[in-house]
Parts: structure tokens; C-alpha cells; sequence
């Protein structure tokens, strides 16, 4: 039996409004001048769009997840269970007390009258190329002000799979909605906001969640990578969390005891203090891995924003992001330790012949390697982030999941991801990447055993236009000296931008 869902059409639609740029191609195509507000039964609901939920085993590409569903909290769906059960406060009762029997007068209805805001998916949206099967779509029949949701025809209830995706997605609410996993209350039903028009779908939950009531942005672009994508948040705080980020993650690399770099940057600017300053590292962050979007050049920051024009972003964690740099780090470090490269030794002699602090190897943190200067970290990183940005889809940055939910950069949580980076798919070409990094000859112009030509083009790299140049430098060596043709063809397809 076909099942039909009564609905009201809100019509919300500003003059100014008709004032918008619409543009399809960055996910602004002009919308429908109303959205729909019905009542439907929780189970249903969930059925139709919990499918969705995906990851890197269900052959759905990360490119296009919204990253929503994969960060559930499941604690906190359970919590919203109890409360729809048990009302505040015996919800927080734990058991034992409650079956003690004498706290019954504090139990009370869990409403849950805020809506769940839903897209509707249309036959010609599709996903990771893959469009709703046309059996399972949710039709719209309109009459007026009212309307009717028909159900997809193929919807039988519990067992319902779809044949393709999920006809739904949902934009705010998902915490609510699995709170109805089991068929605990049948009959229970959600009010509902539905959209037609996913191109707004980041916005939409900017605008739910983060403008009205201010939760930490920087989790929200955990949360949500596709906001990672909008131009429009740069005048929205948008470059303050970009510089919290950056942050967040130089201070991780100066604490982790995985890090090459723990206790080696100059948090604090003090005087004489040998290793590079914290804000030049933040600099070096935002413009290696957070920077704009450059559709003409289909690439961006790997931790950032856009990647290329297909609008493809790399839904790292926090953690995640602070353990890819501390796996590089670690790497670019081992190799200068077992590596006899002439021009790291050459540091190294200026130290004594004897050498074996291998904690604070001269040829990274002596005061002429450019690994231990502002011009040489920045030229590490952006080489770094251009080859990993080349090969998105052939590595396979957008598998590798995170250990944990969303939260805090952790110690554990940071090695977590450690350990899981170096065994899986993506190890192979960091450590061949690292073993490029090291070979290249990092000394300063200040440096002993270099001719007067050598010294002079490392002089050269002083300046705005000296990171350009010396990152330049650094992609010719790896893509001369890779023993792998995937480093070397991403090494080559980074210096052609």
C-alpha cells in the first residue's frame, strides 16, 4: 500500500533575495521558493535516509560524504532515546535507582518537537554517480498550500532496503532520528522540514547550527567538510578558524611525543631560542594546507578547503590532520638518521666528529639546515601538500577513516591515527616521498662545502619569493630521484601549476 504523508508548503522567499548570484556549479543554483513542514513516524523516516549512512567498505566514494552520518555520536542518540522514554529527569536516573520505584513522580513526557531537516533527492541528483532508484524515489503532489509526500513505491517497512542510495539526506537532526533504531515506538512521528535543493545543504546547516548559536566552528568542519568549500565563510569566521586550526596543530607537533618536532618550535618568540617560531609554523599551515580554492588550477590545501573542481574535500579529522604531519615528519627525520647523505653530514661535522645526539640531528635542527627555517618549512609543506593533492583518488586519501568520532586532539587520539596511517594503503608512498625529502640537499647559504653558484641560489631563497622557488627546487629533486613513478608523476604534475 502506497504510503502518502500530508504536508504544508512554507513559502519564504525575500525580495532581496532575487539580488543572490545563483551559480549550479558551486552549489548555489537559485532554490525553490518554499520548503515542506509535515509529520511523519520516526521509523520510517530513519529507514528511508539511515541507509545513506556510508563509508570507504560500501563502494561510495568519501569525496562526496557529507560526513554528518559517519560522525554519529552513538552515546549521545542513546541519551535522546532515554529522555524520549523517561522525560528530565528520570531519564538521568540510572537504573538501579529507577527500579528502586520511589522516584516515579519524576518521570515525564521526552517531546521532541524540533524538526529534522531532510533533502529530498530528485531523479537527477546523483552521488559518487549514483542516482535513487526510480522505484524508491519520494515523489510531491501539490495542491495549493498543501501537499502530499507519496512514499517511494518500493517501501515496504521494516526490512526496505533501497536499491542504489537512500532518497533522503539529513541536514540536522541525525542524533534525533537514531534515536528510533529499534522498533521501541512504532507510531512515534517527528515533525519535519524538507528541502528539494542539496546545492544549499552546507549553508543550511551553517546556518541551523553555527550563526544562531554559536558551537565551535572548528568541529563543525569535522563535522561537515563541505563547508570547507564556501567562499562565503571567509567573511564569517571563517579565517579565524583556519588560523585556530593551524594552531591547534603546530601545538600538537610541538607535545606529541611521536612528534620529530616535540619541544622544537619557538612557542612563546623567546630570545635565542634556536627552532622556528610558532607563528611562521601557523603561516606555513594555513598557506600549505588550508589555502583557497583554485578551480583553474583544480587544487587547494589537503586539509583546507577544495582539492579540485569537482568539488571533491578531504574529510581528515583533526587528528587525523596532526597525525599526517607528525607520519611525515617522523619519516623525513628516520631517513636523515639512517641515511649517510653528504650534505647532512657536512652539518654534522660542525658539531664534532663524534656525533650522536640522533634527538637533535644538526642537518633538521641546526641553526644552517633550511629544515630549521621559516623559508624551508614552508617549502617542505607546500611541496608536501601539492604531490598528496595530485593523487586524491589514486592513493586513496579519501579511505582512510578515522579511528574515533569527532573530538578533541588528543595524545591518544593523535596516535591512534598514527599507527592506523602507517598501515594502511597511504605508508607506502609517504615513506618513499620521506626518502626524497631527505636526499635533498637542505643546507643554508650559511652552510660550509658549498660552491660560490650554490651559495648564491640559496640566498635567492630569502624572501616572499624565495618559498616559491625553493619548493620548486624541492619537487625537481623527487621527481628526478623517486624510486616510485607515482611520486614522480605527482612530483611532475605539481611543478606544471
Amino acid at each position: 500500500m502506497t504510503i502518502r504523508v500530508p504536508a504544508i508548503k512554507v513559502h519564504q522567499w525575500h525580495e532581496e533575495w532575487d539580488k543572490v548570484r545563483w551559480d549550479g556549479a558551486k552549489y548555489r543554483s537559485e532554490p525553490p521558493k518554499f520548503f515542506m513542514v509535515l509529520s511523519m513516524k520516526a521509523v520510517d523516516l530513519r529507514r528511508l535516509s539511515a541507509i545513506y549512512r556510508r563509508n570507504s567498505q560500501s563502494g561510495t566514494a568519501r569525496a562526496e560524504d557529507l560526513g554528518i552520518q559517519r560522525r554519529h555520536d552513538k552515546q549521545r542518540s542513546e541519551d535522546i532515546k532515554e529522555f524520549v522514554r523517561f522525560g528530565y529527569p528520570y531519564c538521568d536516573l540510572k537504573e538501579g535507582i529507577r527500579d528502586s520505584g520511589e522516584h516515579e513522580s519524576l518521570r515525564k513526557p521526552g517531546w521532541l518537537p524540533t524538526g529534522i531537516v531532510i533533502n529530498i533527492l530528485k531523479p537527477e541528483d546523483s552521488r559518487s554517480d549514483k542516482k535513487v532508484a526510480p522505484e524508491d524515489l519520494i515523489t510531491i503532489e501539490e495542491n495549493g498550500r498543501v501537499a502530499e509526500f507519496v512514499l517511494p513505491s518500493s517501501y515496504d517497512g521494516e526490512d526496505w532496503k533501497p536499491k542504489s542510495i537512500a532518497p533522503i539526506e539529513v541536514i540536522d537532526g541525525q542524533h534525533r532520528l537514531w534515536a528510533f533504531e529499534e522498533e521501541t515506538s512504532p507510531d512515534f512521528e517527528m515533525p519535519v522540514i524538507a528541502f528539494f535543493d542539496i546545492s544549499w545543504q552546507a549553508y543550511l546547516f551553517w546556518s541551523i547550527n553555527i550563526k544562531p548559536v554559536k558551537i565551535n566552528a572548528s568541529l563543525a568542519f569535522d563535522m561537515y567538510p563541505l563547508l570547507r568549500a564556501e567562499d562565503w565563510l571567509e567573511k564569517e569566521g571563517h579565517k579565524v578558524y583556519k588560523e585556530a586550526r593551524a594552531q591547534e596543530l603546530v601545538e600538537t607537533l610541538w607535545v606529541h611525543p611521536l612528534s620529530p618536532w616535540k619541544d622544537k618550535i619557538d612557542m612563546l618568540a623567546t630570545p635565542n631560542n634556536p627552532y622556528v617560531r610558532q607563528a611562521s609554523w601557523i603561516r606555513t599551515i594555513i598557506s600549505a594546507f588550508i589555502k583557497p580554492i583554485d578551480l583553474k588550477k583544480s587544487k587547494g590545501g589537503l586539509f583546507g578547503e577544495v582539492v579540485n573542481a569537482k568539488e571533491n574535500v578531504v574529510p581528515w579529522t583533526r587528528a587525523q590532520q596532526a597525525a599526517f604531519l607528525i607520519c611525515t615528519g617522523g619519516e623525513l627525520y628516520s631517513n636523515l638518521q639512517k641515511g649517510q647523505y653528504q650534505w647532512a653530514n657536512v652539518l654534522r661535522k660542525e658539531i664534532n666528529a663524534d656525533w650522536v645526539d640522533t634527538a637533535n640531528d644538526p642537518a633538521m635542527f641546526g641553526k644552517k639546515t633550511l629544515l630549521n627555517s621559516d623559508q624551508g618549512i614552508r617549502a617542505l609543506w607546500l611541496a608536501v601538500n601539492d604531490i598528496f593533492t595530485c593523487k586524491i583518488h589514486e592513493w586513496r586519501l579519501l579511505e582512510w577513516e578515522p579511528c574515533e568520532d569527532v573530538g578533541d586532539v588528543t595524545e591518544d587520539a593523535v596516535t591512534n591515527e598514527i599507527r592506523s596511517l602507517h598501515g594502511n594503503h597511504i605508508s607506502p608512498m609517504l615513506a618513499d616521498l620521506a626518502d626524497c625529502l631527505a636526499s635533498f640537499d637542505w643546507r643554508s647559504s650559511a652552510a660550509d662545502e658549498l660552491s660560490e653558484e650554490e651559495r648564491l641560489i640559496r640566498k635567492g631563497f630569502r624572501g616572499s619569493g624565495g618559498y616559491v622557488e625553493l619548493k620548486k627546487k624541492l619537487l625537481e629533486h623527487i621527481a628526478h630521484n623517486s624510486g616510485s613513478g607515482e611520486v614522480v608523476d605527482a612530483a611532475d604534475t605539481a611543478l606544471r601549476y
